[in-house]
């Protein structure tokens, strides 16, 4: 059961990779919410060209209560890297971390 913003519960099925690739895809949400790893997020921030050096991709952010997760779309890939401020992480560090790994993966033709 999902929880509707109206407090009402949904029943509805949930298939997170295809939420992700509609995300990737249209940069927003699907209908029923981005969900990765059984929680739901709430994308905050998009870029279509997010500049890393000299390599260009998709950048999203999504965000739940004490975490989050930044995403990076290439050409072939999509990239998630999670962030939990309960264990010490940072949005700044995961975004970076991630940042760095699709500018790599961008450069070899990904």
């Amino acid at each position: 059961m999902i929880m509707q913003d109206d407090m009402s519960e949904k029943k509805m099925t949930i298939t997170e990779a295809t939420g992700l690739k509609f995300a990737a895809e249209n940069l927003k949400a699907p209908p029923e919410g981005l969900w990765l790893g059984g929680q739901k997020y709430k994308i905050t921030r998009t870029d279509k060209e997010y500049q890393v050096g000299d390599q260009t991709f998709i950048y999203i952010f999504a965000a739940a209560p004490k975490k989050g997760v930044s995403i990076a779309v290439t050409k072939s890939q999509i990239i998630c890297a999670f962030f939990d401020e309960e264990k010490g992480q940072t949005a700044g560090n995961c975004t970076k971390a991630l940042a760095a790994y699709a500018e790599w993966m961008v450069s070899e033709g990904y």
